[in-house]
């Protein structure tokens, strides 16, 4: 599923996707009335979410990370299921469901050793063939590449979000900014150099190439 199908998906909701209050009244009122019409909505939206989340996260990633992907939506989608009948508060569903994708997310990371390119201009994930827990476990780098674009100029910082912690294609990027394609591959060659000089990133970089 593309993002164009995703939206065509989400367009079978009464509501905008991004629309918290009337998902989080759906699943309340789906909670009082156990109404099979409530329940396919809700799925149809969790569903939406969660395929969303990951396209985002991993969609433009490496072969490995492209992989999972089916995995980690399965996933969540699983643990959302099981889970329903823990939710004390059903007006907080739509923030219960982002904690559940970060989380299943971020333990993704953790079972993962990283190798980083700052030389293709993407963050990539890949999982070598051996696991375990020696040296630094990715959402350690994850969080020391989005600190280091945190630290990028003002013009730069939300197009080297966008493009090496997201993934997303310079087609997608110009879709939200605006911004020719030649401009935003301007942005992020100089969004590269910029990281490649950092030292603190450096110093993790080569402390992880020798482990």
């Amino acid at each position: 599923m593309t993002f164009s199908m995703l939206h065509d998906v989400a367009g079978l909701l009464p509501f905008h996707m991004d629309d918290t209050r009337q998902v989080n009244d759906l699943f309340a009122r789906w909670r009082q009335s156990k109404a099979d019409k409530d329940k396919r909505l809700i799925d149809i939206w969790t569903y939406c979410y969660i395929y969303r989340y990951f396209l985002i996260k991993m969609g433009g990633g490496a072969a490995s990370a492209l992989l999972a992907f089916d995995r980690l939506v399965a996933a969540a989608f699983a643990d959302v299921q099981s889970n329903l009948h823990t939710i004390r508060h059903p007006g907080c569903y739509a923030g219960w469901i982002s904690t559940i994708c970060r989380h299943t997310f971020v333990n993704h990371l953790r079972t993962q050793r990283s190798m980083v390119s700052l030389e293709d201009g993407l963050f990539q994930l890949t999982v070598p063939g051996t696991g375990g827990t020696e040296g630094r476990d990715a959402a350690v780098l994850y969080r020391s590449i989005a600190g280091a674009i945190d630290a990028l100029p003002d013009f730069l910082r939300d197009v080297a979000r966008m493009r090496l912690l997201e993934n997303r294609s310079y087609q997608a990027i110009q879709g939200s900014t605006g911004k020719p394609l030649a401009t935003l591959r301007t942005y992020v060659n100089k969004a590269l150099e910029h990281l490649r000089q950092n030292p603190t990133l450096q110093a993790l970089l080569e402390e992880m190439r020798d482990d």
